[in-house]
């Protein structure tokens, strides 16, 4: 497998596989082969078979003779293409930041080689096509499908970004922490801090173009106009308006030689470094060297450090180039929309330092208690000798190999950070030299955290960074693996990357904690990864990043803070670290001894990575989930799979728990059968594969052995596989007796839990061009919204498919862990509060007294069912009244399924369960989710003869209501919480109201028609009672057979369209009057067991009879 670039800037791995003449290879399988065991983005993009692999005289494959690949031809079964516009776009974005060539929807960013600073990049150029994100929706959302479902847009395209100012900015502004920080180190020279870049500009180069296009950065980007005052020793920072001309100068060095140009540049870059002023300005400056006309030029950037980072160069080099195509053009400039200003972002700084959310920070902060131990030194020093004269330093580089398989290889192998394993080479480094298993460190980062609502810094200048001591631990003699997840694991505890401890040390109000803060002992050590710069500069740009030094940033008597700073960064497809140190404090040959070690250990890591059979999951990796390292390690560690682990919902838990006790019932088997005519079967199973590939929930396992609590597992890929069966020649009046059978034994398999996916397709062929298709799963995955969802997306997909169309109408897949999130963050005490209150004094179940005597201990249970349809005009006539009364059709079968209750058990005060949604408004896209949201609650109906039908059904419909906030609640809390005896169960009996796909004749624009659409499903509870709404509203009862005879569940759907039309008919009359006896009974009693008419002789007396 080798990278090639057949086409500049497009790098792909292609693999070249030499054939065995008695085996037909298919490329198909090869690339299953490789995604079963690398991560998406190491599958190469095209297979090659050769007969031979071409060699070099000296024995060696001679990669210069591999022929190129037809990439046209390539397979696509790794790559899931966008679906929608926005993933369309997001999926652009991504393949030209992170330069590959084609990104699939279910990639995962960082495996792709994705970091903090490139997430701003990505945010950045989203902004500009009009789609609303943010780095934190990217870490927490890393794949384009998971995105594009949360990212919203605005009709003309600009982003919907609050505070934000489009207008010029001008004015006081507060300082920042980092700006704060800068002041009070006291620097000499306080006015040369920069930051700088030396760039190739392609010739030729129109100057006056060049001129403009920089001006129109000082415009666009206001914090560059920012000016500095100090009044008594204490600083102040304003922006000024606009009227300064740029700084720009042009110097021609076209007449000396390459090596007088260079050196003659070199020294005017000092020149300029050293004449920026923070008072008087200015604060940038520009100057072009002309080199000749056959020879690139160079444009020298210099910006004062304290309004400009990192990820502002990324900003003003992309924009550089924009503003100078459009000068050059004669355009009138247009810079992409402005984000939040640095004004803006510094008033929202120092609020947020008042803040509940940074209260929470406190502590955490003030407990790092910690020793700074004084690293080893050649000599003796005073502070003040640590001076930029005296600084020296030892660059080391990975190769592009070794930094490729550091990117793409070693931190998705371990689902690591950069950071995570530059600093554990650091740790074990400095073990080395040191024996010390604790390093103390001083970690820059970009600082542009989420922390402040609505505020968008994706493009905006200034200087954000964040700057932290921690301390981190290793065990000198654990392995890689430990020493990755623990370095790893301790850098996840941070809060906002560290953003909060400036924010505390420097614009809190609570002075015995920045005392506390500023009294802890400082690091000797700083480490800062400046990021990928690749990146930087677009491949079509004008622009590149020269080799040549761009000057002395820094004043040669500026003070350096710490003995050693680490400072990386990947350029030029190579990884860079730069260690720079004081020539008075250490010699050269023990810096170098460390940096060598550095650079050991990371290949070390690499290697360790590379060959581990174990996945390095730690319990930050699944922050929806409740384990802790060992667990991992000892149950999930080795599969390789694994998209995600989450809790599971309050019914999921109920369902497993109940499927496993009662194994061989087919309890929560769904079964959907259906008719299907004239398919293809390979575009059938196809279109199946593409629904599960589309929803999280459809490749979900469950493991529980050894947990504290079960939780369910998302796996990247899942195979679907079509049963088949061939009916034709059985007679067709006994065919579907065959598949009656068929689904009788499909239920009692049940499933296994650990082994997605826990769904089943059967194909029954009847004739040449019809099928019954039967799909089972369980209900574990779905609900019945969902269901008509996922054959929705199953109809589109086979349509897409068979005809080769794109799938428009798909809307973006909400992933179902987006719920469970959700459900994490509600108040239990508040729901425990409202169902203690609801529950009380309700002290044993309600008894189903319509069940045979002694029947509970049946074994093995077997469940039957009845249903009973309402007529056309019966139900018409009850949705009307429903409509005039402002209640739900629910509502009124809750009503009566409450008397049949009370009927038979003589009890003015029951209890059943019934079936909520469980989807909650407030979540976003909710409406399309697939998973199962719904669970079971007990519902409380009290009688009150005072009270009229009308005003007892409304008081009911308010206490359904009343139960919609608190609807996520676990069932077995809610047990917990009644003054039911433990032990028995709250209600025998449950009640769902539900819109299953029921049509007889669904044919959707898909070209796949469905008819004959039948469901089948059992619960664990006795008795379930299932409303279907339509023109006729269905009733089933849902009944177990060993304690309901079939005569009785017959009568009860009776009485239930009694109660029903008496509910309707009464309204107005008290509820002691209504009566929920039939017309069947009714004469009965009055006339059949009254029967008592007899002859009598007429001229008897009393007493002679």
């Amino acid at each position: 497998v080798i990278v090639r670039e057949d086409e500049p800037g497009k790098k792909q791995l292609v693999a070249y596989a030499v054939k065995q003449a008695e085996h037909e290879v298919d490329t198909a399988e090869l690339r299953q082969h490789f995604k079963a065991h690398v991560p998406d983005y190491m599958v190469p993009s095209a297979f090659v078979m050769l007969d031979e692999l071409p060699l070099t005289p000296n024995g060696k494959v001679d990669r210069r003779a591999l022929p190129k690949p037809d990439y046209a031809s390539k397979s696509d079964e790794h790559y899931v293409a966008p679906h929608t516009l926005i993933e369309r776009k997001l999926s652009e974005i991504w393949q030209d930041v992170l330069r590959i060539e084609e990104i699939g929807i279910n990639s995962n960013f960082f495996e792709l080689g994705g970091d903090s600073i490139l997430s701003i990049q990505i945010v950045s150029r989203a902004n500009q096509a009009g789609i609303r994100l943010t780095p934190k929706q990217i870490f927490e959302n890393q794949t384009i499908a998971e995105l594009a479902a949360l990212v919203s847009t605005t009709g003309n395209g600009e982003s919907a970004i609050q505070l934000a100012e489009q207008g010029l900015v001008t004015g006081n502004v507060l300082l920042t922490p980092i700006q704060k920080w800068f002041f009070a180190a006291n620097q000499p020279s306080i006015h040369h801090w920069n930051q700088s870049f030396l760039l190739t500009v392609e010739e030729p180069v129109d100057t006056s173009a060049l001129e403009r296009a920089i001006t129109e950065l000082l415009t666009h980007h206001d914090a560059l106009r920012m000016r500095y005052t100090n009044n008594d020793g204490i600083w102040s920072q304003h922006i000024e308006g606009l009227g300064e001309p740029v700084h720009f100068h042009l110097v021609d060095l076209s007449g000396i030689s390459p090596e007088e140009q260079f050196a003659r540049l070199e020294e005017i870059a000092d020149e300029k470094q050293a004449s920026l002023n923070i008072t008087e300005g200015p604060m940038l400056r520009a100057v072009y060297f002309h080199l000749g006309n056959e020879r690139a030029g160079r444009l020298l950037l210099v910006i004062h450090h304290l309004v400009v980072d990192g990820v502002s160069w990324r900003i003003l080099l992309e924009d550089l180039q924009l503003a100078y195509e459009q000068a050059l053009n004669d355009q009138e400039v247009h810079l992409p929309s402005k984000t939040t200003s640095f004004k803006a972002w510094a008033e929202q700084l120092h609020a947020y330092a008042k803040s509940d959310s940074l209260e929470k920070e406190k502590a955490f902060w003030a407990n790092q208690a910690y020793e700074v131990d004084l690293l080893p030194v050649d000599r003796t020093y005073e502070p003040a000798q640590n001076t930029e004269a005296s600084t020296k330093q030892i660059t080391l580089t990975l190769t592009a190999e070794e930094t490729r398989n550091l990117l793409h290889e070693t931190l998705p192998s371990y689902r690591l950070q950069i950071n995570d394993v530059l600093l554990a080479s650091l740790a074990k480094a400095l073990n080395r030299w040191t024996g010390k298993e604790k390093m103390v460190v001083t970690l820059e980062g970009h600082g542009r955290e989420e922390i402040i609502e609505g505020a968008d810094l994706s493009h905006t200048v200034g200087w954000f960074t964040s700057m932290y001591p921690i301390q981190i631990s290793i065990e000198q003699e654990k392995h890689w693996g430990h020493t990755l997840k623990a370095v790893k694991e301790q850098l996840r505890q941070i809060p906002n990357k560290g953003v909060g401890y400036g924010i505390l040390r420097y614009l809190s109000d609570d002075l015995e904690l920045q005392h506390q803060l500023s009294a802890q002992p400082k690091p000797q050590i700083s480490f800062n990864y400046l990021g990928q710069f690749d990146q930087t500069v677009a491949l079509s740009s004008t622009f590149g990043i020269a080799s040549e030094c761009s000057g002395a940033n820094l004043a040669p008597d500026s003070i350096r803070e710490n003995l050693l700073d680490i400072i990386s960064a990947v350029s030029g497809d190579q990884l860079h670290v730069t260690w720079l140190y004081n020539e008075n404090i250490h010699d050269e040959q023990t810096i170098a001894a460390v940096a060598d070690d550095y650079m050991e250990a990371l290949r070390e890591i690499m290697s360790y990575t590379q060959s581990a059979e174990e996945i390095g999951y730690t319990p930050s990796d699944f922050p929806l989930a409740n384990l802790d390292q060992q667990s991992i390690d000892k149950y999930i560690a080795s599969d390789r799979l694994i998209e995600s682990v989450y809790s599971l919902t309050p019914l999921q838990e109920g369902m497993l728990f109940h499927s496993l006790y009662e194994q061989e019932g087919g309890d929560y088997v769904v079964q959907f059968l259906m008719t299907v005519r004239d398919i293809s079967l390979e575009a059938f199973e196809q279109a199946w594969q593409k629904t599960v590939d589309r929803h999280s929930i459809l490749r979900t396992s469950f493991i529980w052995e050894g947990l504290e609590q079960p939780h369910q597992i998302v796996r990247k890929q899942v195979k679907v596989s079509v049963e088949k069966i061939d009916l034709r020649h059985v007679d067709v009046d006994k065919q579907e007796a065959e598949i009656q059978a068929f689904m009788e034994k499909d239920r009692a398999r049940s499933f296994q839990f650990d082994q997605p996916p826990l769904m089943r397709w059967t194909l029954f062929c009847t004739n040449d061009n019809t099928y019954r298709f039967l799909w089972s799963f369980h209900h574990i995955l779905l609900d019945g919204w969902s269901m008509p969802l996922v054959l929705q997306d199953w109809q589109a997909s086979y349509h897409a498919i068979y005809t080769g169309e794109e799938e428009e109408k798909l809307e973006a897949v909400q992933p179902f862990s987006r719920y469970i999130a959700w459900l994490h963050k509600q108040d239990k005490q508040v729901a425990e509060r409202y169902w203690r209150e609801q529950l009380k004094g309700f002290y044993e179940s309600t008894p189903l007294a319509m069940g045979k005597a002694g029947s509970h201990a049946v074994q093995p249970k077997a469940y039957r069912d009845r249903t009973v349809s309402l007529s056309k005009e019966v139900t018409a006539h009850l949705q009307a009244f429903a409509r005039k009364q402002q209640l739900t059709l629910n509502t009124l079968v809750q009503g009566a399924w409450a008397l049949i209750l009370s009927g038979y058990s003589g009890a003015d005060d029951v209890v059943f369960g019934t079936t909520v949604s469980g989807r909650p408004a407030e979540l976003p896209g909710v409406e399309n989710m697939v998973g199962l949201f719904i669970n079971t609650l007990p519902v409380r109906v009290m009688f009150d003869p005072s009270q009229t039908i009308q005003e007892w059904l409304h008081h009911l419909q308010k206490t359904q209501l009343d139960i919609r906030q608190y609807e996520y609640t676990p069932l077995v809390d809610v047990q917990g919480w009644s003054e039911v005896p433990h032990g028995q169960s709250l209600f025998d009996s449950i009640l769902v109201f539900e819109n299953y796909l029921n049509s007889t004749s669904e044919e959707s624009d898909s070209g796949v028609s469905l008819s004959e659409v039948q469901a089948v499903e059992q619960t664990n509870y006795p008795l379930t009672l299932v409303a279907a709404p339509g023109d006729e509203l269905a009733l089933k009862l849902i009944y177990e057979q060993g304690r309901f005879d079939t005569e009785v569940i017959v009568k009860v759907l009776e009485q239930m369209s009694q109660v029903l039309h008496a509910l309707t008919a009464q309204a107005e009359q008290p509820l002691t009057t209504l009566s929920f006896i039939t017309d069947e009974e009714r004469y009965k009693l009055l006339v059949e067991w009254n029967a008592t008419e007899t002859e009598y002789a007429r001229d008897a007396v009393m007493h002679q009879l």
